[in-house]
């Protein structure tokens, strides 16, 4: 249970020409163009749904700027979708590691844009460092992953690392950085086996306690490996629960292009309340 043997991210890629369609090899498909509008790993189209059916992102250039955190910019696959979508929205990316960076502008797409700023920092000292006037955010998303994980270690995950989420100050300024209708979504991952399946399960139903104490109401979105930990302000104040008859409802109606994008492969999502420890 460690990062070494683990995709962290997946792209498409299209040839430049029929040529070196035709003459395919790992040397020449290296210069192929990426396909940065397109989501592969299940998690990613996961979190872009909660994205559209919590209003995080703007589609009708809105007057309104419509700002999102990302903590963890890996190969930055959400970031290049959400850079992508013509709207009025911003997007700060938060990584500590340059070789990320790297990584993600030589092999994954990642380009300079207006609407999307990458920062290279801590997203500790980030969230610690930040103000009032430096404006709120509609959404923050916690990807923000550790590979220091074996049967052995108290904390159980890899993503979230434990920093971020066991510190009431950083778990409280989160909760100042949001807007009043904001929603916090945060990666939980980790293989689960038989020996660490009830610490995983544990940590996960605490997590889930945690934030709810903090934020008023969260609930998980159940994808393969990955439960992503969804905390929403705007639940509050509507008054309504998520289920999975209400997030296909959600989902009915963002636009045709998101649909089509978050349904593919016929993967499922489970909205789960709790997490019930067997």
């Amino acid at each position: 249970n460690n990062l070494n043997n683990i995709v962290l991210s997946i792209s498409k890629i299209i040839p430049n020409n029929k040529e070196e369609k035709k003459n395919f090899s790992l040397k020449n498909s290296a210069n192929w163009n990426v396909i940065t509008n397109k989501l592969i790993l299940p998690y990613t189209k996961a979190i872009i749904g909660q994205l559209f059916i919590n209003d995080c992102i703007d589609i009708e250039n809105k007057k309104e700027i419509k700002k999102i955190l990302i903590l963890g910019l890996g190969g930055g696959s959400i970031s290049n979708y959400l850079a992508e979508i013509k709207g009025n929205n911003e997007i700060i990316s938060i990584e500590i590691d340059p070789a990320i960076e790297y990584i993600a502008r030589k092999w994954f797409g990642l380009k300079n844009k207006q609407n999307h700023k990458i920062i290279i920092q801590d997203a500790i000292e980030f969230i610690k460092n930040w103000e009032n006037k430096d404006g709120q955010f509609k959404c923050i998303i916690i990807d923000v992953c550790s590979n220091l994980i074996n049967n052995n270690t108290l904390y159980p995950l890899i993503c979230p690392i434990n920093e971020l989420v066991h510190n009431e100050i950083i778990i409280t300024k989160m909760f100042e950085m949001l807007k009043e209708t904001g929603t916090l979504l945060i990666n939980t991952f980790v293989f689960e086996t038989k020996f660490n399946k009830i610490r995983v399960a544990k940590e996960r139903k605490f997590l889930l306690e945690l934030f709810s104490y903090y934020f008023g109401y969260c609930y998980y979105v159940d994808i393969l490996y990955n439960k992503i930990l969804i905390c929403t302000l705007n639940s509050i104040l509507n008054g309504k629960i998520m289920t999975n008859k209400l997030y296909k409802e959600k989902v009915e109606k963002i636009p045709d292009w998101v649909q089509n994008e978050i349904k593919e492969n016929n993967f499922q999502i489970n909205i789960l309340n709790d997490i019930y420890i067997n």
